[in-house]
């Protein structure tokens, strides 16, 4: 895994655009604790400034070069996505209105809200000369190569990298395009990352400790879309560490170094949750799904894991953001009081 530079320039792709100072919040964080740290500015990183990674994707994004082609695409252009957005990220799908050679009345039309309205129609590409987006997908650009178009055949943005608002450098990319998540309508008007079971993997260089010697806690929000084969993982390092397993329908389970730690069951299939848990290398350890009770009690391992992956399966999976810090640092009430705050109500807490 390559080192980037702490500057916000370090990916060479196409990223969305980070505010230089937090937006104000204009409502109130409900069951906020009264410990002096600053209103809640809709950045999680902002809550928790002791995390060692906090990836929350609609801040920071970047773009994978090459939009993926949806199952039974049969066109033989390919597409591709340079620029910087000058908003929010938002997802990306091109869709091909009429079946003809580019360039020989080849057209399409641009969504930025997973196909339920188009934003831009009648797009007439010369092969090989970009075109500007417009509305929400503003400062990127699309072309397509020579080639023939299918109407009614899709194309999806993928995510390419995620900086780590914890300002520590612990970023997640994949640069390889076919393992790519593609960036989802999420919740809320937050993109999500769609991870498809097959291939889609999302590595960072987080080094996470010893949790017998400092205990530390994750937090995510998710949903499953389908019910995976037992053990897929949702989280986890290249050597089966700091993990969790999804196990069946409803559960979740905690998994370090060849040793399973508590089940919780609160978060079926298709549902979005906010999921959160603690690696302690003892009964503490605990995990709590969705609006379930939590689950603790059994220890769950005692090594440290590294370059911590999303879908690490790879699983078939959707999440909004992932987030890690020292357990003394971390509260989960106010973790999922901040989660109902920019998602809505949902989101099971």
């Amino acid at each position: 895994m390559p080192s980037y530079p702490s500057n916000p320039n370090r990916y060479p792709g196409t990223r969305s655009a980070y505010p230089s100072t937090p937006k104000a919040y204009p409502g109130a964080l409900s069951a906020y604790p009264s410990s002096g740290v600053p209103p809640f500015s809709g950045q999680f990183a902002s809550l928790f400034p002791a995390a060692y990674q906090v990836l929350q994707f609609d801040i920071g994004l970047l773009y994978g070069s090459v939009p993926k082609a949806t199952a039974g695409n049969t066109a033989t252009t390919i597409v591709s996505l340079s620029g910087v957005i000058a908003g929010a990220a938002v997802p990306i799908w091109v869709t091909a209105t009429s079946s003809a050679s580019i360039g020989s009345g080849a057209t399409f039309s641009v969504s930025y809200d997973g196909g339920a309205t188009q934003a831009m129609t009648g797009v007439t590409p010369t092969a090989g000369v970009s075109i500007a987006l417009t509305g929400a997908g503003a400062g990127l650009n699309i072309a397509f190569t020579a080639g023939t178009s299918v109407s009614g055949n899709s194309w999806k943005a993928t995510c390419a990298g995620i900086d780590d608002q914890a300002g520590n450098g612990n970023d997640a990319t994949q640069f390889t395009l076919a393992s790519q998540p593609i960036v989802t309508v999420g919740v809320n008007g937050k993109p999500g990352l769609l991870f498809d079971g097959a291939d889609d993997i999302m590595p960072s260089v987080l080094q996470l400790p010893v949790p017998g010697t400092t205990p530390w806690c994750g937090a995510m929000v998710m949903r499953r879309p389908t019910t995976q084969a037992a053990n897929d993982r949702l989280v986890n390092d290249n050597s089966d560490r700091g993990g969790l397993l999804l196990t069946a329908a409803t559960s979740i389970r905690l998994y370090n170094g060849g040793t399973f730690g508590p089940t919780a069951t609160g978060l079926p299939t298709n549902t979005w949750g906010a999921v959160d848990w603690m690696f302690s290398f003892s009964a503490s350890d605990r995990i709590h799904t969705g609006s379930g009770a939590v689950a603790s009690g059994t220890g769950a391992g005692n090594d440290a894991p590294s370059n911590m992956n999303i879908s690490g399966a790879p699983t078939n999976v959707e999440v909004l953001m992932v987030m890690y810090a020292p357990a003394s640092s971390f509260d989960p009430a106010t973790f999922r009081a901040a989660v109902t705050t920019t998602y809505g109500g949902s989101v099971a807490v």
